[in-house]
C-alpha cells in the first residue's frame, strides 16, 4: 500500500503507541477505517454497530477497526476520553490534515463528513474501498469484512 493515508503515522490516543494503517494490512488483516468527530452523534451510533460487529466477528477474524478524528478542533485527549467514555474498541488517532487532505483525494470530500458515517474498507489485498454513505448495522460490516477477506 502506497497511498499516503495508508502509510502515515498515525498515534493511539488511547496506548500512545504509533501505527500505519499499510502495516496493519500487510500482516493479514482487514482494516475497518471510519473518519468521525466527537461531536458527531451518527458516529457515535456507527462506533457501537462496529463494536457489535467485531464481537460477532470474533477473536480469531483478522480485523483492525481504526478511527480517523477529522475534525480539526479536536486533540488527542479529547478523543481518548470519548473513546473510553464510549467503551469502544479499535485504535482512535486524530487524522491531521495530510491524511484527511489524502483520504479525499482518493474517495472525495465526503469522506470528511463525520455525520454521513464514511468508512473505507481496506482489504487484504490493499485496496480501499469507500461503504455506501450512511449508517451501517453490525450485520452489515460483518458482510463488508468477510467480503474484504477476513
Amino acid at each position: 500500500m502506497t497511498q499516503p493515508w495508508a502509510t502515515a503515522e498515525l498515534g493511539d490516543v488511547r496506548t500512545g503507541e504509533t501505527f500505519l494503517i499499510a502495516d496493519l494490512v500487510a500482516a493479514g488483516n482487514v482494516v475497518i477505517v471510519e473518519t468521525m468527530a466527537i461531536w458527531c452523534p451518527n458516529c457515535q451510533r456507527q462506533g457501537a454497530e462496529v463494536n457489535a460487529a467485531l464481537v460477532d466477528l470474533g477473536p480469531t477474524t483478522k480485523v483492525v477497526y481504526v478511527v480517523l478524528d477529522v475534525d480539526l478542533h479536536e486533540d488527542a485527549a479529547a478523543l481518548a476520553d470519548y473513546q473510553a467514555k464510549n467503551g469502544f474498541d479499535g485504535m482512535y488517532a486524530i487524522a491531521g490534515i495530510p491524511v484527511a487532505r489524502a483520504l479525499a483525494e482518493e474517495f472525495g470530500a465526503n469522506v470528511l463528513n463525520p455525520p454521513l458515517t464514511p468508512i473505507v474498507i481496506v482489504g487484504t489485498d490493499g485496496v480501499g474501498t469507500l461503504t455506501e454513505h450512511g449508517p451501517k448495522s453490525a450485520e452489515q460490516i460483518v458482510a463488508l469484512v468477510r467480503d474484504a477477506g477476513a
